[in-house]
Formats: structure tokens, sequence, C-alpha cells
């Protein structure tokens, strides 16, 4: 059946918008992609035979933005469906970032899509109906420390769909911006009909219970679970998620510390070789016993309230290659993680920063450069032997 429906998508040759144009091409639509390479354009031109116009155009120009709106006007005399999709990824320092490259990010984040909706709702409000998705992220909802640029656009474009939204809503034209989904129990019992599932990525989940966890556990073969950012954390997700035994890696960053009885169960996940726990301030040296008798391959307590003792005994750990902190004035210090290093120099120890303190690395406790030469004389010691 053939449908009436045109619909523009930007960032239309990866990820969302290619899937969006692979969808929507099956069901009819007549469809406008936008993509910022000849070559991925040229590709789509190849793929799309019927109903499709294949734009090739750089966001942070004015004149192609027109150039989009103009050619599909003429093509197809209206545009019914607006996704507003592209958009730029930069993590970057402030201090050290390029100003450059952040203006691109505003340019095609945010400038774009202010342009190209101006251009695109007088045909909207002419036919007296218009849809406007704009691709926005968890980003646009709370501040993310490591990409403070792309945060920032992703507030603007939050903001703009509200407001345009109200603006526009009196001519029969929505407006919608896509962000995280609140993962809830019906979603979850949609999880286990996918059979070949191995990986599954939940972020800002305010919506989620012990029997969305129960439900979405049962994906048979489900091999990587990611839960960050939940607030709170169900009472029972962590026991819950202890029963699924195909779990290798569980991903519980920035949820809710983990508690003692939690980690215990844990470990009954007879695979698990990646763990990350992030900024649970409840992780202290006392957890290190624990985390020995696992066979964690990777472990992330970026955030946690390790000390340089509790770090050195994580040196011990037999199966451990890789592990995350980050640093802490008088708590965990740089001293800590050379000690770290000289006693265990097979496990990479990446250090995120100075955790609450702007005044970067600290060495903090004065016995630790007895403690540095200390295990420096057993290591020798043992080599020696």
């Amino acid at each position: 059946m053939k449908s009436n429906k045109v619909m523009l998508i930007t960032g239309a040759t990866s990820g969302i918008g290619k899937a969006l144009a692979d969808h929507y091409y099956k069901k009819n639509y007549k469809l406008i992609l936008v993509g910022g390479t000849k070559e991925k354009v040229d590709k789509l031109k190849r793929k799309f035979k019927n109903n499709v116009l294949a734009i090739c155009a750089d966001l942070t120009k004015p004149t192609d933005i027109k150039k989009i709106v103009r050619e599909s006007i003429n093509r197809f005399k209206k545009i019914d469906i607006l996704i507003a999709n592209a958009g730029l990824y930069e993590p970057d320092k402030i201090l050290s970032g390029n100003p450059d490259r952040w203006d691109r990010v505003i340019s095609v984040n945010v400038t774009s899509v202010f342009r190209l909706v101006n251009l695109v709702l007088p045909h909207m409000k002419k036919n007296k109906f218009g849809d406007i998705a704009i691709t926005s992220s968890i980003s646009g909802h709370q501040a993310i420390h490591w990409e403070p640029i792309y945060s920032a656009s992703k507030h603007a474009i939050q903001s703009f769909a509200h407001g345009l939204r109200t603006q526009v809503a009196k001519n029969n034209i929505r407006v919608i911006s896509i962000a995280s989904w609140d993962f809830n129990e019906e979603g979850a019992k949609l999880v286990k009909r996918f059979k070949k599932l191995k990986s599954l990525k939940i972020h800002s989940s305010h919506s989620l219970t012990d029997k969305a966890v129960e439900e979405m556990i049962k994906a048979p073969n489900l091999e990587l679970l990611e839960i960050r950012y939940a607030h709170p954390l169900p009472p029972n997700a962590v026991a819950i998620i202890s029963t699924k035994k195909s779990l290798r890696n569980v991903d519980l960053g920035h949820s809710e510390p983990i508690t003692k009885e939690q980690f215990v169960q844990l470990k009954k996940l007879p695979n698990l070789s990646y763990l990350r726990v992030s900024n649970s301030t409840s992780f202290t040296d006392s957890y290190v016993d624990m985390v020995k008798d696992m066979k964690l391959n990777f472990l992330d307590i970026n955030g946690s309230a390790i000390t340089d003792k509790g770090l050195l005994d994580l040196a011990e750990c037999k199966n451990l290659k890789a592990l995350r902190v980050s640093l802490v004035p008088e708590q965990l210090t740089e001293a800590g993680v050379k000690a770290f290093k000289i006693k265990n120099p097979n496990i990479k120890i990446s250090v995120v920063g100075a955790f609450g303190s702007s005044s970067g690395v600290s060495s903090g406790n004065a016995n630790l450069d007895g403690l540095l030469e200390d295990v420096a004389r057993k290591v020798k010691k043992q080599r020696n032997r």
C-alpha cells in the first residue's frame, strides 16, 4: 500500500537515521534522506530506488540547509514529517578542549535544527499538518561531567522542543524530543522475545521495578546487562540479576551505592568477568576481600571510598587485568597508584582524576612515601629469589 506521507530525515546514513530510513521505505513513505558524506549518500541512492531523494549536505552551512528544503519541496511539494536526527558527539575537557570543535557540535546539534525547523514550518502550516521529532539524549536531562559541550547542546534542544511545541500546537503540528526511554514492566516483557539478544543497556530509568528486572533477564542469551543512573535501584534488583548465570558483564555505574550484601550476591554469577560499580560511595576497603574471591578481569570503582591501603590489597587479585579508579585527596592518591603499579604491573590501572578536588593529584598520606619504598623493596626481593 502506497503512503502519501513525505518524511525528511537528517543523519540518515547511520545509526537511528539509517534504521528509520529502512523501516519507512518498507512502508512506502516518500523519503528525503540527508547525509554528510558523498560516499555514504551515494550508497543510499543505490539502495533506495523509488520515491527517495538523497541529499549530501553540510549542516553547519545555512546555504546547504536551504538547499535541503528547496530540493525537497521541488520534488515532493510538501514535508509532512521532519526527523532532526543528525548530531555530533564531542567528549572534551574545557581547559584543554578545542573551541572550534565545540562550535561545530553546537552548529550541527542545535543551530541546524533551529534553521531547518524555521524553513519547514511554513510548509507544514500551509498544509495544516506536521510532525517534528528531534533526537535528543539523556544528556539533555542531566549534566554529564565528561561531555559538557554535548550536554549543553542537548539541553538546548530540549528547551527548544518544549517552546516550539507550545507555539505550533494551534497549527496541528506536533513536536517531540526523543531521549531516554523510561524502562518499565511493560517494556521489560518485550525483551524476552528477543531470543538472540546478548546485550541490554538501560540508562536513567525512573520506573524500573523488581518485576521489570525479573522480566528482562528472561532473555535467554543475555550476557551483558547495563543499568546506569538508576535512582532508585529496585531493592531486589541485584539479587534478581545474580540469578542470571549467563551474565558476563554487569554495569551498575552511577546507580545507588552497592551494599556488601548485594556484592555477595554478585559473587554468585559464575561467568562474571566485567563489573562496573562507579560512583558507589559504599565501596570501601572492606569490599576488597570479596573482589579477590571473584574471577573479575575488569573492575570499575571510580568514585568509590577505597583508600590507598585497599587499592594495594586489590593488586593481589589473580584474575584482574584492568582497574578503573578516581583519585581522592587524603584517601586515594597518586602515591597509592604508584605503589599499586609496583606491586602488580600486570594490572592496567586507569585513573579518572582528582575526585572532589580541582587541584589535581595529591600525595595526601604522609606514610605513603615509606609505603612506596617498602613495596619496591619487597618486589625487588621477590624477583631476586
